[in-house]
């Protein structure tokens, strides 16, 4: 049979088998030899025979009584295990090559395994623009849609997805930025089977009217919501949606609202929507305020010398491994005859807007979610149209 624990010079020897201990008073007897347990020894008083664990306990030589006994009982023990040192090997003390072979079994570690959550395994798919990268010392594969079209899961598991819906368009009329398209992120198992993917469109820009919202990008039985329209002046605040269409000027010393966005956990699949409310516009020079973007808010347009600033979006990497932001507000456009009075798009495709009727706003960027910037003018000019929107998709490989 094989030694486990510390060895020693004389690992067992022969030893009394039994220890007179009569003449002992108290709660405490000695042994002569130490011992792992109270199961190690049988104790006698008045050849009575005590019960372990439930009259004495024993560590290493010594007992310990749960009663009390005099000098004139008789007592003695039985020792049951003869070692010289403690049959309990010490913690950290078994290695490796004191295993016998085949003593851990596959079943044995089935059972342990089968106990444990583990993360699920990514899957596969095919479809869009395909591309692979390292990552963070991890290979990974990406298909990336810029339009409509069909994902085929083709081995089910684990997913991450960027969805980021169409961007709103700018205000036409001394008016706010367009508010950024949701963006979504699913970290979720997914079944195998085809998946129609649909890819939001921006919103068009309308002469002195409130800019379009954007469309909403879906799959996976989850959607981004579009980003809201920038508000025109003297008509209708910012309109909402995935972010919200910031507010443009009034002529009665009031300001408009910016439209609210969309925030919060999502309902079908493990993930998140981003989106946030636009700023306010302000009268004083009909100054437009920012629209919201997926990360922060869209800017206050609330002074006499310039227009909000969109929302910044947010980074993703599913793509190609670097980081690129999506989802950023369109600005702002003032009245006020100023390069430096525009608001300026936020991080993730943001249009500018303009100033007077003098510069030219931008639209959002393509395949971004972002706002349209808003025009500060009052020719009927239509204000930036917002980005479309992308879905990429990416696994381990």
């Amino acid at each position: 049979m094989g030694y486990v624990g510390n060895q020693s010079t004389n690992a067992y020897s022969s030893l009394p088998a039994k220890q007179d201990l009569t003449g002992a008073t108290g709660t405490s007897l000695t042994l002569s030899h130490a011992v792992a347990g109270p199961e190690s020894i049988d104790l006698f008083i008045n050849n009575v025979r005590q019960e372990p664990t439930t009259a004495y306990s024993v560590s290493d030589t010594t007992v310990t009584l749960t009663g009390s006994v005099v000098a004139s009982d008789d007592i003695y023990v039985v020792y049951n295990g003869l070692a010289l040192q403690t049959i309990l090997p010490p913690d950290g003390s078994v290695s490796t090559a004191k295993i016998a072979d085949d003593a851990v079994t596959s079943a044995k570690l089935d059972a342990i395994l089968s106990a444990l959550v583990l993360p699920a395994a990514y899957g596969a798919g095919s479809g869009g623009t395909e591309a692979t990268y390292t990552a963070n010392g991890k290979n990974y594969k990406s298909h990336t849609f810029l339009a409509n079209g069909t994902f085929t899961v083709t081995t089910a598991g684990f997913f991450d997805i960027m969805m980021v819906a169409g961007g709103g368009a700018g205000s036409g009329w001394h008016g706010g930025g367009g508010g950024a398209g949701n963006v979504v992120i699913i970290n979720d198992t997914i079944t195998a089977g085809a998946y129609s993917l649909v890819v939001g469109s921006g919103g068009n820009g309308i002469g002195a009217q409130r800019g379009e919202n954007g469309s909403d990008t879906t799959g996976f039985g989850e959607s981004a919501f579009g980003g809201g329209g920038g508000g025109a002046y003297n008509i209708v605040a910012g309109g909402s949606g995935g972010c919200g269409g910031a507010g443009s000027a009034l002529s009665n010393g009031k300001h408009t609202q910016g439209g609210a966005g969309c925030s919060g956990k999502l309902g079908t699949r493990e993930g998140f929507r981003y989106g946030n409310a636009a700023g306010n516009g302000w009268y004083i020079n009909h100054m437009g305020a920012g629209g919201g973007g997926a990360g922060e808010r869209g800017e206050e347009g609330n002074n006499a010398s310039k227009a909000g600033n969109g929302g910044d979006g947010i980074p993703n990497a599913y793509r190609t491994g670097s980081n690129v932001y999506y989802g950023g507000g369109g600005g702002g456009g003032a009245w006020l005859n100023a390069t430096s009075a525009i608001g300026l798009g936020g991080a993730g495709g943001g249009g500018n807007g303009n100033y007077n009727n003098s510069s030219t706003m931008t639209a959002g960027a393509a395949n971004t979610g972002g706002g349209g910037g808003g025009f500060g003018g009052n020719n009927s000019q239509a204000g930036g149209a917002g980005g479309t929107g992308i879905i990429v998709i990416r696994y381990e490989v």
